[in-house]
């Protein structure tokens, strides 16, 4: 008795292990995809411009996820869903084919759209992460998260004759001007002007990296700063307001002029330019 159950035991066991051995797939280890990193956000007219560095080189890596939202620690936020890719209207936002993966460049890429499909506001601050994205739908740990707020802007060009000015807040060439353009001992300066202080930040190929207004360092309408093509200039404005213009043309014959462009955040104290 004792025997026929000891066999029936053992058979039952057998049939358990051959279940397993058979019934059980290989195991697979976790998917690794190494984060992006050093995100920074530049606000842009109803656009944000965002840049990164990635070191993906994953057999099952496919692209990137960009997270946008209105509210900050995107981190723990477990229901949000990334912007979609503008080409194909799916994921991965950021496909590895469009973009040149290395360490050493820059991935930069321009948001007109969250991920409900609605267009960047301006006076909005959005919060950013960035994921990288497998075939497989597994993402990497996120990114630093940024935020910024768009701004209105003009790139069009602005020309302002010889004591004439800017009005920030009217976002027009009319008085009370933040900003006056002087000839003084025959060389073209600004002023500020209205209560306002400005301050040069020197000479910018590319404005947009001139992304966050300093706090300090401005000067009033007692100091006057010469103006040089190519060179950014900080506004802030008598109701800390702040805003930015780089120089782009300067003729001082046969009439004096200066030709800018400009961008402005209408948001108190918001030092997202």
């Amino acid at each position: 008795m004792n025997k026929r159950i000891v066999n029936q035991f053992l058979i039952i066991l057998c049939l358990i292990i051959l279940f397993i051995s058979c019934g059980t797939e290989k195991f697979v280890e976790p998917e690794y995809l190494n984060s992006p990193a050093d995100l920074t956000a530049y606000p842009k007219n109803g656009q944000i411009k965002i840049i990164f560095y990635s070191n993906n080189k994953e057999d099952m890596f496919d692209g990137f996820n960009i997270y946008v939202s209105e509210s900050s620690s995107l981190k723990t936020q477990t229901d949000i869903l990334p912007v979609k890719n503008p080409a194909t209207g799916s994921i991965p936002t950021i496909n590895n084919t469009s973009k040149q993966i290395s360490p050493t460049v820059p991935i930069e890429v321009t948001i007109t759209r969250d991920a409900d499909d609605n267009p960047i506001e301006n006076s909005v601050r959005y919060y950013i992460i960035v994921k990288a994205h497998s075939i497989r739908n597994f993402k990497s740990e996120p990114s630093n998260e940024t935020s910024t707020t768009p701004r209105i802007e003009n790139t069009g060009g602005t020309t302002i004759a010889e004591n004439e000015g800017f009005n920030f807040n009217a976002l027009t060439k009319s008085i009370p001007y933040d900003l006056i353009f002087k000839i003084i001992n025959n060389q073209p300066y600004l002023q500020a002007g209205n209560n306002a202080v400005i301050q040069s930040k020197g000479y910018s190929g590319n404005w947009e990296l001139i992304n966050t207004a300093d706090t300090e360092g401005y000067v009033g309408s007692e100091t006057p700063l010469i103006a040089q093509t190519g060179y950014v200039y900080l506004i802030r404005t008598s109701d800390n307001r702040y805003g930015k213009i780089q120089v782009t043309a300067v003729q001082t014959s046969p009439t004096a002029s200066i030709t800018i462009i400009w961008a402005f955040q209408q948001i108190i104290n918001n030092k997202d330019i």
